[in-house]
């Protein structure tokens, strides 16, 4: 059981009654970053006419919102809209919980050390696994690494809610075993590795102890020296809760009704799956190198294009058409075929939405639970803006 020492801070109970106000005064932009060109608005087409954003973020009880628009693999410019906290405006060095969103980094981190010789995709989890090992499924072959990526593992528990930072929060080993205080079951196969698809949050919980055991550090650790300080992600975390330096740029998460979660957010031991801390600006810049490598540009730093590419086989393909892939998804409708990632942790929606071979990207950070349709409405908005085929 892991216990938090955190601050609780005034900000992290108020309501959602004077939002339109706040919206409308807490209006950001780029400007930190040299963007002069960050949008003011960006009007959201409903039916024949265009409304401001600030109201349609009033429409679905949206605080705050971070946007960062991708340019021919360079961040173009990041607007911001509402607040991250009661008086405190959204800007691009707000922290977001990004949930399943993050797990496409996850892979990438994965891939760069198979790319290191670090870990080998096709060796038996067990062998990397110290403090837990994956039970055989009577009659299959033992679990890879390449399983748990391609949601072929056999593992079926799909998502977790986190942990009030408040209150006792499990170790990972104790969410893999369904010890108390852990609130999931324990972590079984159910299936043969290598026979079924299946979207479950649980391979990137294993995954996790494989690396954190293989590595003898923690996974923040090991996805800083892989990823952040590669890419110069100064403002990006795996760990449980923010440091000191930056719990303060926080956003506040909120329910589904625009009001704030108790204590501003959740915990995830299960940090891989859910809990990576982030801003708009250091996943956009994630997301320009994610692109370069897919689409064979020079300077890429993190992938080569022959590991890039393991993440584009198509797995399956879901009720809407959209091909899942390793942590993306490939748009069916309207032959768009750009790729995406949402991410939901309890209190923020968060999604991207990319064309590697253009370098175009659209990255959507909330602190609201699961206003997908929001999202959706920025997205189509700044594809058209932008000329995306489809829109």
């Amino acid at each position: 059981m892991i216990r938090l020492s955190i601050c609780a801070s005034p900000f992290l109970r108020y309501g959602f009654t004077s939002f339109v106000l706040l919206a409308s005064l807490a209006v950001s932009s780029g400007v930190a970053f040299g963007q002069k060109d960050a949008p003011k608005d960006i009007p959201i087409r409903i039916g024949e006419k265009g409304v401001p954003i600030t109201e349609r973020m009033a429409y679905h009880h949206i605080p705050g919102v971070s946007i960062a628009l991708i340019r021919d693999y360079k961040l173009a410019w990041i607007a911001n809209f509402g607040e991250a906290s009661r008086g405190r405006p959204m800007s691009g060095d707000t922290l977001f919980q990004v949930g399943t969103m993050g797990n496409t980094l996850v892979t990438s981190a994965a891939l760069r050390a198979v790319q290191e010789k670090k870990i080998s995709l096709d060796a038996t989890i067990n062998d990397y696994l110290k403090a837990w090992k994956s039970p055989q499924f009577p009659g299959g072959r033992p679990l890879t690494i390449r399983d748990l990526l391609e949601n072929k593992s056999g593992l079926i528990y799909h998502k977790y809610f986190g942990y009030n930072p408040l209150e006792p929060v499990p170790t990972l080993l104790q969410v893999l075993n369904g010890e108390k205080p852990a609130t999931t079951p324990p972590t079984r196969l159910t299936t043969a590795p290598g026979s079924t698809y299946n979207l479950a949050a649980e391979n990137y919980v294993v995954l996790q102890q494989a690396i954190e055991d293989r590595f003898g550090v923690s996974y923040d650790s090991v996805a800083r020296r892989l990823i952040f300080d590669p890419l110069g992600m100064k403002r990006s975390t795996f760990a449980l809760t923010p440091s000191d330096s930056l719990r303060s740029q926080v956003a506040v998460g909120h329910g589904e009704d625009g009001e704030p979660l108790e204590n501003g957010w959740r915990v995830y031991p299960e940090s891989a799956a859910a809990g990576l801390w982030t801003t708009s600006r250091d996943f956009a810049i994630y997301l320009e190198d994610f692109m370069r490598s897919i689409a064979g540009k020079p300077g890429a730093r993190i992938l080569s294009r022959e590991n890039a590419d393991l993440m584009l086989k198509a797995l399956s393909v879901d009720s809407d058409g959209d091909e899942q892939m390793m942590a993306l998804g490939r748009d069916g409708y309207n032959n768009r075929k750009y790729l995406f990632r949402g991410g939901n942790a309890q209190g923020y929606y968060n999604i991207f939405n990319i064309r590697p071979e253009t370098g175009s990207g659209i990255l959507i950070m909330t602190n609201r639970n699961l206003c997908w349709q929001f999202a959706n409405e920025v997205r189509d908005a700044l594809a058209l803006q932008e000329k995306w085929p489809g829109f």
